[in-house]
């Protein structure tokens, strides 16, 4: 019996490790697709890790964020625009990517404690919030803005887009989850590779498993509407 439930959780802490391991390769795939309208781009960074929350758990969402942070800290192309290097995070929009730290905590909290959309949905616009806090306030200090026009710049514009990533998130994150994600990690059919030093090798290395489940979920999906 002891060996059996040895067993069992060698398996499951594999299986965590290797769907935290998926979604930071996902981070880095999506999160330097990027829109420049100003100072701050349009990226696809929260949209990742709103996605990671509903797939993990609100405690290796986090570390799958960490370790995409890390990647981008040793000079991984990951960040919005396919930048790296600390540099960025010194930069004005610092603040904006550890800011996202503790929005994933508190929206992956929110969301692992309620089933009610609405309530994750004010978790994930909370941690949103103290996001944009953290982050204007870095981008005050290092571009000698005021309050009112950092918000202008790097808040206010953002939010629809903000809205819709989570809209999003919480359509598709709990049908992967339930659905597909076991499926294809149990059966080997995802190969985890970790993320090289270019975009092409980043796509190479997680690319063809997520998005493949991606589409092919999307047949089901239409078939079970009336």
């Amino acid at each position: 019996m002891a060996q059996g439930n040895t067993q069992t959780l060698r398996t499951t802490n594999t299986y965590a490790m290797a769907v935290t391991a998926l979604m930071t390769a996902v981070t880095c795939i999506l999160a330097p697709l990027s829109i420049p309208i100003g100072p701050v781009p349009i990226s696809l960074t929260n949209f990742a890790i709103y996605l990671s929350l509903y797939l993990l758990d609100w405690k290796k969402g986090t570390v799958s964020y960490i370790l995409y942070l890390l990647l981008g800290l040793v000079g991984l192309p990951v960040f919005s625009g396919f930048t790296g290097g600390i540099g960025k995070l010194a930069g004005p929009t610092g603040g904006y990517i550890i800011g996202f730290i503790p929005m994933a905590i508190i929206a992956g909290i929110v969301i692992d404690k309620f089933s009610q959309r609405w309530i994750q949905i004010l978790g994930m616009i909370v941690g949103t919030a103290i996001c944009y806090a953290f982050g204007t306030a870095w981008f005050c200090i290092q571009a000698g803005y005021t309050v009112s026009a950092a918000l202008a710049v790097c808040v206010i514009p953002f939010i629809p887009a903000d809205l819709i990533k989570m809209v999003i998130a919480m359509i598709i994150g709990p049908e992967i989850r339930k659905r597909r994600l076991p499926e294809y990690l149990k059966s080997g059919k995802i190969i985890i590779q970790p993320p090289l030093q270019s975009p092409e090798s980043l796509f190479a290395a997680a690319f063809p498993g997520f998005f493949v489940f991606l589409i092919r979920l999307l047949p089901e999906q239409t078939q079970a509407m009336p």
